[in-house]
C-alpha cells in the first residue's frame, strides 16, 4: 500500500474501517429507528467543542468553574447517557444499551425516524434560563409549554399586568393562525421516512469520507487506504461539501438541542420574529454554493469545520 504525503509507514496505525466506512451495508446491523441518534453521535464525535464540554461535564462539580450553564445542550446529553463518547463508535456500543438508553425519550421501533417527544426542539426565550416550545401550526390543539423566571419582589399587580399582556399576545396569535388554516391550503408536511433513510445514509456515508480526508490529508491517499469510498475525485468533494454542511448545522443546532436533534425536518420560525432557529437550520440541505449568498455561507461552514472538526478520538488499527 503506496502512503503518501502524511509519512506513515507499515507500522504506523490507520484509521479504523468502522471509522470511515459508514456505508449502507453497514447500516443493515444497526435498526433504522436508531439512525437520527446515531448520525448525531457519530458527527459529535468529531466537534473539539462537544468532546470538550463533555469532558468538563464529567469532572467534579467544584472544577467546572461555573461553565455549566455555557455549554451546550447536547453536550449534557452525551455526558449523562453515553460513557462510551467519544471513544467508541456508535456501532460498537452494546445493542441493550442503545434500545434502553433512546426508549428513556420515546425513540422507539414504533417511533422510526419520529421524535414522539418535542421537547429536543427547545430554544431560548427569555433569557438562559428560560425556554419554550413552539405551536404545532397544523394542530390547534397541540400544548404548548414555558418556563418563565418571576421576579417575586415586584408587586403582584405588576406582575399579573406583565403576564396579562404575554398571554393577550398568544391568543392573538392563535386568532390569527386559525385564520390562516383554510381548508385545501397547501402546507408544509413532514419529511417522510424513505427520505430520511436516504438521507441519512447519504450524511453518515459523506462523514466517513470526511474523516478520512481529514486523516489521510488528501483524495488521493483516502482513496487507496479506503479501497475506493468513493471513485473520483468529484464524488470526494461532493461528500466533503456534504459533511461539512451537516456538520455546522449540527454544531449550531446542539448548542440549544438537548436530545438528538433532527436537522431534516423544516424548522418553522416562532410567533415572535426576534426568536427564531439558528440560520443555518433554516437554509435546505444540501446548499447550492452559486449564489452570492451561498459562498457567503459556505466560507462560514469551512470555518467551522476547520476550527473544530478532529479525529483525534476515532479508532485506529495497524496497517
Amino acid at each position: 500500500m503506496a502512503l503518501i504525503n502524511r509519512g506513515l509507514t507499515e507500522q504506523t496505525p490507520a484509521l479504523g474501517k468502522v471509522e470511515w466506512d459508514l456505508r449502507p451495508d453497514m447500516l443493515k446491523n444497526i435498526p433504522e429507528f436508531q439512525w437520527l441518534t446515531m448520525l448525531n453521535y457519530e458527527y459529535a464525535r468529531c466537534c473539539d467543542p462537544i468532546i470538550q464540554a463533555v469532558n468538563l461535564l464529567r469532572k467534579p462539580e467544584s472544577n467546572t468553574n461555573g461553565n455549566e450553564k455555557r455549554l451546550p445542550m447536547f453536550a449534557r446529553y452525551l455526558a449523562r447517557h453515553y460513557p462510551e463518547f467519544p471513544n467508541i463508535p456508535w456501532a460498537q456500543i452494546a445493542a441493550e444499551n442503545w434500545v434502553e438508553r433512546l426508549g428513556l425519550f420515546d425513540i422507539t421501533e414504533e417511533t422510526k425516524f419520529y421524535f414522539t417527544d418535542p421537547a429536543w426542539q427547545t430554544w431560548e426565550l427569555f433569557d438562559i434560563e428560560a425556554r419554550t416550545l413552539p405551536e404545532t401550526l397544523t394542530d390547534l390543539a397541540a400544548e404548548s409549554y414555558g418556563v418563565f423566571k418571576i421576579d417575586f419582589s415586584q408587586k403582584k399587580e405588576v406582575i399579573a399586568k406583565q403576564f396579562h399582556a404575554w398571554l393577550e399576545q398568544r391568543l392573538r396569535e392563535a386568532s390569527r393562525r386559525s385564520k390562516e388554516l383554510k381548508p385545501g391550503k397547501k402546507r408544509g408536511h413532514p419529511v417522510g421516512r424513505a427520505h430520511k433513510k436516504r438521507k441519512c445514509q447519504d450524511y453518515l456515508k459523506a462523514l466517513g469520507g470526511l474523516r478520512a480526508l481529514k486523516y489521510w490529508g488528501n483524495v488521493e491517499e483516502a482513496e487507496i487506504c479506503t479501497s475506493a469510498l468513493y471513485g473520483d475525485s468529484h464524488s470526494w468533494k461532493r461528500a466533503e461539501n456534504l459533511a461539512d454542511e451537516m456538520f455546522a448545522r449540527l454544531s449550531e443546532a446542539w448548542t440549544f438541542a438537548p436530545t438528538p436533534f433532527d436537522p431534516f425536518e423544516a424548522c418553522e420560525a416562532f410567533d415572535d420574529p426576534s426568536i427564531l432557529p439558528p440560520q443555518s437550520l433554516r437554509n435546505p440541505l444540501p446548499v447550492s454554493y452559486k449564489k452570492p449568498e451561498s459562498k457567503k455561507r459556505l466560507a462560514q461552514v469551512k470555518k467551522t469545520v476547520q476550527d473544530n472538526f478532529v479525529v483525534t478520538y476515532l479508532k485506529t488499527e495497524s496497517i
